[in-house]
């Protein structure tokens, strides 16, 4: 005849051992991992550490820069960026900055991160990568300050200052 443990808790410790399930967010976030874990393991045959650690770095900003956000499908924002980087690095075996790049491409376009964020974190290369493939739209505020540039150095604008 078996005894009752004497600690309770020690008892319900033991019962919950076991791990919780993972929800379908969660197991298609480790899934994605999983997919850009692999294509990193296979660029590293192609690009020293440096450029490994930026990669992983870019992937790392554009998942937590994309998070909540989902598209139209409802499949989360950030399956894209990483499909668009698997066709430049493996398809079209691009250097390193073009993958940063493509793993970045939407960050500026679709939240808060703004060009000037990624020429900090991974240098001017990137940024005008990123920069060529963004929408006109993000990039408003520097365009209408060069508006006002050429507007107050026009001469019609002259005139009409006293």
């Amino acid at each position: 005849m078996r005894s009752k443990p004497r600690n309770s808790r020690l008892r319900l410790i033991v019962k919950t051992d076991k791990p919780t399930p993972l929800s379908e967010h969660e197991r298609l976030f480790a899934k994605l991992d999983r997919t850009v874990d692999e294509m990193l393991d296979r660029l590293s045959q192609r690009f020293p550490a440096e450029d490994m650690i930026r990669l992983r770095q870019a992937y790392l900003l554009a998942k937590e820069a994309h998070d909540g956000q989902k598209r139209a499908a409802g499949d989360p924002y950030i399956m894209h960026p990483v499909a668009v980087a698997r066709i430049v690095a493996e398809e079209f075996m691009l250097d390193a900055n073009s993958v940063v790049a493509a793993f970045l491409h939407d960050v500026v376009e679709d939240t808060p991160y703004t060009i000037e964020d990624i020429r900090e974190r991974f240098g001017d290369d990137v940024a005008f990568l990123v920069k060529v493939v963004t929408k006109p739209s993000k990039n408003r505020r520097s365009s209408s300050r060069r508006a006002q540039t050429r507007e107050q150095l026009s001469p019609t604008s002259r005139l009409a200052s006293p």
